[in-house]
Parts: structure tokens; C-alpha cells; sequence
């Protein structure tokens, strides 16, 4: 072979390698057997994508099969994501109202729940600023309404937890004053979307509500 012929073969069989690496990456039958979230690393994934629109208008003659799988593959993986992370954001309202009132909030439960769709929150409103990532989702995506329609969500479920907060406060009902602060306590993880009202809330009312309690045990005791 010629010097010319050797280089191409090499400079295919690199390619090739990388597009089979980015096929294993964003593999969707691999996810689909694990916890099916998708979960990207953002930083690669703009550069795998940038890699591809480049390998299409300077490498044509070298694509092949595992080129077009590797641009499906991540372009399924991305909009898996994000019908994940939409899904998950759905729940954000329940997390104002997690427990029956005959039983405990499950604390450690609910700030798991709380920290994981303050993240998917985060993570929505980043989309912006990876233009490859963004220009391999569906054209109907739209990272802003997502993250505006969520933040509403907690603005205005917050406004109903605070009346309830108040209202518990004022008719000594201390045992669902104390519940309905373990929901605020865990819900301080969205204080970033919500100008730190849910920490201001339950600094207001932490400290009186454990005095109340404290006045009731002593009472029990007598």
C-alpha cells in the first residue's frame, strides 16, 4: 500500500474507534437494562456531538455504519433524558404534601426526592449553555419553559405551604405544625429558585414550634 493508502486506513480505523466508543457511551439498550435515567455528562457529550458535525462536513468520505449509529444513538440518549428529567419534574408539587396525617414524614426519603429534582432542575437550565447537546434534542424542546414551569410550581405551592404553616401555627396544632417543617426544612434545597423563602419560613417558625412541644411534653409529664 502507499504512504497516502496507510494514512487513510489509519485515519479511518481512528475514526472508526471513536464513533464505536460514543455508540457504547450512549448505548440505549445498555441503559434500558440499568436504572433508565440517562444520566449525561454534559461536557463530553457537547464535544462527542461537535466531534460528529464535524466528521460530516470534513470526514464524509470516511463515515460508515458506526458513524450514523453513534449520531442516533446519543440524539435518543439526549431525548431520553429529558423526557426522564420532564417526567420526574412532574412530581415537584406532591413534595408539598407527602404524608398522611395519621403517619411520620420519611425525612431522609423526602430530601433524597428534594435533592435529586433540585439537580434535574439545575440541570434543565444548563441545557443552554451546551449548544451541541441542545441542537441534538427534539425540535419541540424548550428548556426555558421547562425550568419557568417548574419554578412557578414551587413559587406557587410554596405560597400554600406557608398558609398552612401559619394557620397550623395559630390553632396550636404543633405535632402537623412539626410535619409540615420537615417538608420545609427538606424543601430548602430549592431556595435558589424560590428567592430563600422556604429557609426564611422555617427559620420563622423552627424555634417555636420546639419550644411548643417541649411545653407540651413537660405538661404530659406533670
Amino acid at each position: 500500500k502507499s504512504p497516502i493508502e496507510k494514512t487513510k486506513k489509519w485515519f479511518q480505523n481512528e475514526l472508526d474507534r471513536e464513533f464505536k466508543r460514543i455508540n457504547t457511551i450512549y448505548s440505549i439498550e445498555d441503559e434500558l437494562k440499568k436504572e433508565k435515567k440517562f444520566e449525561i455528562d454534559y461536557e463530553y457529550a457537547n464535544i462527542a456531538v461537535q466531534f460528529l458535525e464535524k466528521c460530516k462536513t470534513k470526514a464524509r468520505e470516511f463515515l460508515c455504519s458506526e458513524f450514523s449509529c453513534a449520531e442516533k444513538n446519543i440524539k435518543q440518549f439526549i431525548d431520553f433524558r429529558i423526557k426522564y428529567i420532564k417526567q420526574q419534574l412532574n412530581d415537584i408539587e406532591n413534595l408539598f404534601n407527602p404524608f398522611d396525617e395519621q403517619k411520620q414524614v420519611d425525612a431522609k426519603e423526602l430530601n433524597e426526592i428534594a435533592q435529586s429534582l433540585s439537580q434535574m432542575l439545575s440541570e434543565i437550565h444548563s441545557f443552554k449553555n451546551y449548544a451541541g447537546v441542545l441542537s441534538y434534542a427534539s425540535k419541540d424542546f424548550q428548556s426555558d419553559a421547562i425550568y419557568n414551569h417548574s419554578r412557578r410550581q414551587i413559587q406557587e405551592n410554596f405560597e400554600k405551604l406557608e398558609n398552612d404553616v401559619d394557620n397550623l401555627m395559630r390553632m396550636g396544632k404543633v405535632n402537623d405544625l412539626e410535619k409540615k417543617l420537615i417538608i420545609v426544612k427538606a424543601l430548602r434545597i430549592f431556595d435558589e429558585f424560590n428567592d430563600n423563602k422556604f429557609s426564611e419560613l422555617f427559620n420563622r417558625y423552627s424555634k417555636t414550634a420546639r419550644k411548643e412541644s417541649n411545653e407540651i411534653f413537660k405538661k404530659s409529664k406533670e
